[in-house]
């Protein structure tokens, strides 16, 4: 379909080309329209392909993988590495050395049996304790699996704001190929529309032509000229905005927008709800908090540790004096002031609201997902109208144009009909943006992003 709307805008100043150089104009302009609807492609393939550095598009890899929502995803990976190494190391041996001294300051023993140890002369003794948990109701493996989905969402989560943020670059790339269109579109008008002004200016000095038209026509150039300084000063806020958001700019992040389009799906994909990476995490978030109401209840359980101790006597005095005392601890909370409750409650209130954001979730990509199929249909149908009237607008300067030298020429309708057909082609370019747009919003539901832009999750930095 493409081929063919750019085809129909070549033949028209093909034909008509030959018998005035305003025509010779127009199928400029025309050839404008034709390729702006490829210079998409164009740009960013010629801009990959004078890259001889590495792949094309390694500078905007680079700013998506160093942007700060993906860096925090990337520290929350870490993070819960982190805390899967802590939940096994509290079920290994802890170690532990204490120095104690100090001197009797009132005792009362009267069988010898339970004499205990005296400080004389404040002497210092070095205990050395190894404690072994025995058994502790799969605790310590509980706080793992916890730990483990935390990694598992956050590399989910990694893969989703990569995706995010190389969207926000694509979209920002489409917006200002679609700026550098209109540019090139406004620019050839204004080229098309002076010499028309010139030429009516002089039918104006031989008396033929009247003032009062001339002077509306200048007005007419003038409105252009109005909007086309707009659209300069859009088109280098756009690419300060880019830099600052990303870091990169925009003639350097051109290249991932060609890898976008030589691997972009044309039927947009659908993805249920139930499926997409936002609803698995929260499913992790579920699984993590039905372990973490397993965890609490079993903290009230009884646990087994194993307990090896060694006594080092007057260390401070070099004595050779020293005892080892194996013994089992069963510890049994009894009382804690309700603290194990209310965090189950919390825990369970958790879970119900982790619940709702699901199902929400749910919704709401559905409904996203509805929004942006209608708006994909509805934007092709606007590009099949507006491709008729421009074939119609044309058709109609086409015919002012044909009576030339047979009546005299109204510049006026002539001026008319020129911009009514630079409005078409603005409208075009937008359009076609806004096709692009959807559809990328389209795929980035889908969670396909990755794969049309090959991400690389990459190595852990941790």
């Amino acid at each position: 379909m493409l081929d063919k709307k750019l085809l129909k805008y070549q033949e028209f100043g093909q034909r008509f080309s030959g018998k005035h150089k305003l025509l010779g104009i127009l199928n400029k302009m025309s050839a404008v329209l034709s390729r702006s609807l490829l210079i998409l492609f164009a740009t960013a393939f010629s801009a990959a392909a004078d890259n001889h550095d590495g792949p094309p598009s390694t500078m905007a890899r680079d700013a998506v993988a160093n942007h700060p929502g993906v860096l925090g995803f990337r520290a929350l990976i870490c993070e819960a590495n982190s805390q899967i190494d802590q939940a096994y190391a509290l079920n290994r041996p802890q170690v532990q050395m204490t120095f104690n001294g100090g001197s009797v300051l009132k005792s009362k023993v009267e069988r010898p049996e339970t004499q205990l140890r005296r400080f004389d002369n404040e002497d210092i003794d070095a205990v050395i304790s190894v404690t072994q948990p025995i058994y502790d109701w799969g605790i310590s493996e509980r706080r793992a699996e916890i730990s483990r989905n935390t990694r598992r969402s956050a590399e989910m989560g990694f893969a989703l704001e990569s995706e995010r943020v190389a969207a926000d670059i694509l979209s920002s790339l489409l917006l200002y190929k679609e700026y550098e269109q209109q540019d090139a579109l406004y620019r050839d008008h204004l080229d098309v529309i002076e010499e028309l002004s010139d030429r009516l200016e002089t039918g104006v000095q031989a008396g033929v032509y009247r003032l009062s038209d001339l002077r509306s026509l200048k007005i007419s150039i003038l409105d252009v000229q109005f909007a086309y300084d707009r659209l300069v000063k859009r088109i280098a806020l756009q690419k300060s905005d880019f830099f600052q958001r990303f870091n990169i700019k925009i003639v350097d992040a051109l290249p991932l927008l060609g890898d976008y389009f030589e691997n972009r799906p044309e039927v947009i994909p659908v993805l249920a709800g139930e499926n997409s990476r936002e609803v698995l995490r929260l499913d992790f978030d579920l699984e993590s908090n039905i372990l973490e109401k397993e965890r609490l209840k079993r903290e009230r359980y009884p646990l087994l540790d194993g307990i090896l101790e060694t006594t080092l006597f007057d260390v401070d005095g070099f004595s050779n004096e020293y005892e080892i005392v194996g013994r089992v601890q069963i510890r049994l909370p009894l009382y804690d002031g309700g603290s194990n409750k209310a965090s189950q409650d919390e825990t369970e209130w958790r879970g119900r609201n982790i619940s709702s954001d699901r199902q929400n979730q749910i919704r709401d990509h559905d409904s996203q997902v509805e929004v942006i199929l209608s708006e994909f249909a509805q934007v092709s149908a606007n590009i099949e109208n507006n491709n008729e009237k421009i074939v119609e607008t044309e058709a109609q300067l086409v015919e002012v144009e044909a009576r030339e030298g047979q009546t005299e020429t109204d510049f006026l309708a002539k001026s008319a009909l020129l911009s009514e057909l630079l409005g078409l082609y603005l409208t075009q370019a937008t359009l076609d943006k806004e096709l692009e747009i959807e559809r990328l919003r389209g795929i980035f539901f889908a969670d396909e992003l990755g794969v049309v832009l090959k991400l690389d999750v990459g190595d852990s930095p941790c």
